[in-house]
């Protein structure tokens, strides 16, 4: 009996012992399941937070280029504005530039014809000469061919007067 008790004290002792080892080792594998849930949870965080970092960031740059659209669109429109301004100046002082050229031809025109009708001859200045322009076609006639001709081709009124003038003071010699 006392075998079998040694015995069973022996089986005893070394059921203890496993258990004390199996026990040791949950332990340790409970331990480094707990390690590993937290290194796994510090890194989850740790990416949750460069995430963030990185949202906020691109946030912010979507924010700043939002702001520069709308800053750049309020300039197009300042600029179009302001081109459409420029634009108005523009036509008004090319109408002007128009209005007082004519105003300047229509001046010239009659201070041409104005000298032109003093002095042909040159024994009776006070003699008037005269010739008929007829304007209201395309094509201008007249007596003296060539110059109208040169007319026709060029528009130049004022150049045709002066050269009529001359033909007048040949014809007077």
């Amino acid at each position: 009996l006392r075998q079998k008790l040694d015995l069973f004290e022996d089986i005893n002792s070394y059921v203890d012992n496993v258990k004390k080892t199996l026990t040791l080792k949950k332990q340790q594998w409970q331990n480094t399941l707990a390690s590993e849930k937290i290194g796994s949870i510090t890194r989850h965080i740790e990416e949750i937070k460069a995430f963030e970092k990185k949202q906020k960031i691109l946030i912010e740059t979507v924010d700043k280029e939002k702001k520069e659209i709308h800053d750049l669109q309020t300039e197009v429109s300042d600029l179009k504005t302001e081109e459409n301004t420029i634009n108005e100046r523009k036509n008004f002082l090319v109408m002007q530039i128009d209005a007082m050229k004519k105003e300047i031809q229509r001046q010239r025109d009659c201070k041409v014809l104005m000298k032109f009708n003093i002095g042909i001859f040159k024994n009776d200045p006070s003699q008037p000469c005269s010739f008929t322009l007829d304007v209201g076609e395309t094509i201008y006639t007249d007596q003296i061919e060539e110059l109208v001709t040169r007319l026709n081709e060029s528009r130049d009124f004022y150049t045709f007067v002066k050269r009529m003038r001359q033909a007048f003071r040949k014809q007077a010699q």
